[in-house]
């Protein structure tokens, strides 16, 4: 008895090294594309930020939260397309499991580049974009109570959409704060900030919708701050699946 249960242990060890074996063998290519990629964006991120650096403040510029908000528009544009090759992946029956998981190393490089590109172009760094981004859905979260008159009716609303969307695919995991703190309170934004942006938000209604389209980018944009394009570890952008209800 006991020499058949070391003869099963042993051949289970050996099915499992054999599946680590074959895993390594499969992705070893598309690892090391993924990890060369990772490098030059690591770079080209870093410089974005030394290039334009971003001290928050009472006032609210005009031209740069504009573009923050077209900026997030062309971004969203970028996200929704890879999310829906990541879907594309993952239901593709004709495609095996090998096939899969090398078909997912082209969207896991070219999200970040894609992005990067954007900011580049925009001429604003990551801490920016985040600042600007938390002060967009402070507002939008003030809009649900009312503020701003009938004129916001076609974009009141969304913050709860998102407290929603939020909840559900972060609710139960310790390391994401809760949404509103991740936002931030009266103390991050005093009134005349929200009052500001408000007043610019309100300039372009569609713009406004366009930039709050996509749920399942915000988890992202409202702590692209705190990601260090130094450290592989917390550079990896959090991908959420293209699920209906995460895009407006």
């Amino acid at each position: 008895m006991k020499k058949a249960l070391f003869v099963g242990c042993g051949l289970v060890l050996a099915l499992v090294l054999g599946l680590f074996g074959f895993a390594y063998f499969v992705l070893r290519e598309p690892f090391a594309q993924w990890q060369a990629a990772t490098e030059v964006q690591q770079a080209r991120l870093i410089a974005i930020n030394e290039a334009h650096p971003f001290e928050a403040g009472e006032t609210v510029d005009r031209e740069r939260f504009t573009r923050h908000l077209e900026l997030r528009v062309d971004v969203i544009a970028v996200f929704m397309t890879l999310s829906e090759e990541f879907a594309r992946l993952q239901t593709d029956e004709e495609l095996g499991i090998v096939d899969m998981l090398r078909g997912f190393a082209s969207p896991m490089i070219a999200l970040p580049e894609a992005l990067i590109d954007q900011f580049e172009q925009a001429e604003m760094g990551t801490p920016e974009f985040a600042h600007h981004s938390r002060l967009l859905w402070a507002v939008m979260r003030e809009l649900d109570k009312g503020t701003g008159g009938d004129r916001f009716g076609s974009v009141r609303g969304r913050y709860a959409e998102l407290k929603t969307h939020y909840e559900e695919a972060y609710g139960e995991i310790e390391e994401y704060p809760a949404l509103d703190d991740l936002i931030g309170t009266a103390q991050d934004f005093p009134q005349e900030t929200l009052d500001a942006a408000l007043h610019i938000m309100g300039q372009d209604l569609e713009l406004l919708l366009q930039a709050t389209a996509a749920f399942a980018f915000e988890p992202l944009a409202l702590q692209l701050d705190k990601v260090d394009p130094s450290d592989p570890g917390t550079y990896a952008m959090p991908l959420g699946e293209a699920n209906e209800g995460d895009f407006r």
